[in-house]
């Protein structure tokens, strides 16, 4: 039972990822800005 729990976590989380790398990979121009402006927050 552990082990079906662990494994559909893992399932969502790879999801979860790949949900928000997507636009990133595919150099989608909102997304670009959007990491832009979350740099310059971990910047200051």
């Amino acid at each position: 039972m552990r082990r079906i729990i662990d494994q559909i976590l893992n399932i969502f989380v790879i999801l979860a990822m790949a949900f928000f790398a997507m636009p990133k990979l595919l150099g989608k121009p909102r997304s670009i800005a959007g990491f832009e402006q979350f740099e310059k927050v971990l910047q200051s």
